[in-house]
This record gives structure tokens, C-alpha cells and sequence, in this order.
């Protein structure tokens, strides 16, 4: 009975658009992979001709709950992962609406296999729709064997239990969103790549800045023994020896690899 309302309140509330296409919270993102890796499980269980059909498949998406039903108006919802050589690489939801008399909250889940990358890249548009007259196998042992492609895409269907379910998939409408992770972390790894020509030139900057604020420490002293201020000029003094030692060492150090590796000092 609980579940029976919460599959009437799920559909409902996403048929009227209160829905996203992936989870919110990283939380809800793990927990509906770790939902679809349980449906896999079953479905390649009670039929093992199923796994090869999804390791040859270009792609595949696991909804692993499709919520169905209402007293008085039909339609179904439901949440899935794209996997792509075995790794999710996306989100995925599907709406189904009709109307008519339909007693009760079914719940039953489906996979979607692709066998073409042209059906594939078009599930993933985010304008991807089945036709009223769209079939799905029901799973049963040596169902996935006997799967029959329909322009490049192939429906399976089970109960929650990984059972043998017949649905109807006409009508149905998909959406997708690329897993934000993994484009986040192409960026971060893009903005971590270092020009060349900076590295190459950052040798010769810094012994150039350790020379200038000598300098600047030296002419601080000057002015500050010209004023009489012998406590500063004193400090600043000995600030810039320090930096000019430490200057005259780094740059015959490197003028010493230069000489050893053949290469132009302040060059990588």
C-alpha cells in the first residue's frame, strides 16, 4: 500500500515538471548508481544471455524503478544511469503519460540497450521518444539472446524482483544530463596545464625580483643613512646582502648547469 502511494505521488509530481533529470545531491547520485548496479544484477541473473548483449551494446541505460499508475489518469516516471563501456556517464529520467482508468501503483524497471553510436548520441540529445506502437522484452532466460534491435535500440522490462514483467513503453520520453563529476574534472585538469614558455621563463623572473628587492633594499638603507635613521639603514642593509648572496648563488648554480647541460641559463 505504501509503495502503491508513493509510485501514484512520484508520478504525479513529475508529470507536473517538479522533477530534474539527475538527483540533486551527490547522496541521491550515488544512491540511484548503486540502485541501477542492483537491477543489472538481477536482470543479468535471471538471464544470462543478457550480459553479452549489453557488453556489445555502444551504451546502455538502467532505470532501475519506473513508477506507474493512478486511479483516473495513467503515466509513469523514473530515474536511470547511462553506463557507457561499463562506466556511468550520465543521468537519465523518462515520462509516459496517458489517460484512462488504471487502478494501483506499478513499479517495474527497464534497460535500454543501444547497439548503434548513431541511436546512442541521439538517446543522449535529451530529445530521444519511443512511438505509440514501441515494444519491450519482457526478461526471462534467453530473452537478451533473442533480442531484436529496433533502429539501433532494444527495451527490456522486469519486475522490481527481477522477474519476467510485460509494460507498455509506448509514448515514452527521455531526458539526459552528462555527469557534471567528470566534465568538472576535464576543466580542472585543462586549468592545471602550465604553458611552456611560463615554466621556461620563471628561472630568470625570479632571480630578476631577488636582484630588484635588493636594489630596493640597498637604496632604502642609502636614504635612511642620509636621514639619519641608522637603525633602519642598518636592517635594510644587511636585508639586501642577504638577498644579493642568495642572488649571486642561484645564479651560479645556474650558470653552472647551463655550462654542464649545454642549455641557455633561465631556459627549461
Amino acid at each position: 500500500m505504501h509503495r502503491m502511494i508513493a509510485t501514484i505521488a512520484l508520478v504525479l509530481t513529475c508529470s507536473l515538471g517538479a522533477c530534474t533529470t539527475a538527483p540533486k545531491t551527490e547522496a541521491g547520485k550515488a544512491d540511484k548508481r548503486a540502485e541501477a548496479a542492483v537491477a543489472l544484477t538481477k536482470a543479468e541473473r535471471n538471464d544470462p544471455t543478457l550480459a553479452p548483449v549489453l557488453r556489445d551494446a555502444k551504451g546502455y541505460a538502467v532505470f532501475p524503478t519506473v513508477g506507474k499508475g493512478a486511479v483516473g489518469v495513467g503515466g509513469a516516471y523514473g530515474r536511470g544511469v547511462l553506463y557507457e563501456g561499463g562506466v556511468v556517464t550520465g543521468y537519465c529520467d523518462l515520462t509516459q503519460g496517458s489517460i484512462g482508468f488504471q487502478l494501483g501503483g506499478q513499479a517495474y524497471s527497464q534497460i535500454i540497450a543501444f547497439s548503434t553510436a548513431e541511436a546512442l548520441t541521439l538517446f543522449k540529445t535529451g530529445n530521444f521518444a519511443f512511438d505509440a506502437q514501441a515494444t519491450a522484452v519482457a526478461l526471462k532466460s534467453g530473452a537478451g539472446a533473442n533480442a531484436k534491435y529496433s533502429n539501433g535500440v532494444a527495451v527490456f522490462t522486469m519486475d522490481e524482483s527481477g522477474l519476467m514483467f510485460e509494460a507498455s513503453i509506448g509514448g515514452q520520453k527521455f531526458s539526459y544530463e552528462a555527469k557534471k563529476a567528470e566534465q568538472a574534472g576535464k576543466q580542472a585538469s585543462r586549468s592545471l596545464v602550465v604553458p611552456r614558455r611560463v615554466l621556461s621563463q620563471s628561472p630568470k623572473h625570479r632571480r630578476q625580483a631577488m636582484l630588484r628587492w635588493a636594489f630596493a633594499f640597498l637604496i632604502l638603507a642609502l636614504i635612511a643613512g642620509i636621514l639619519g635613521f641608522t637603525g633602519v639603514a642598518g636592517e635594510s642593509a644587511s636585508i639586501a646582502k642577504i638577498l644579493f648572496i642568495v642572488f649571486l648563488v642561484v645564479f651560479l648554480v645556474g650558470l653552472i648547469y647551463s655550462v654542464l647541460t649545454g642549455r641557455r641559463l633561465g631556459r627549461v
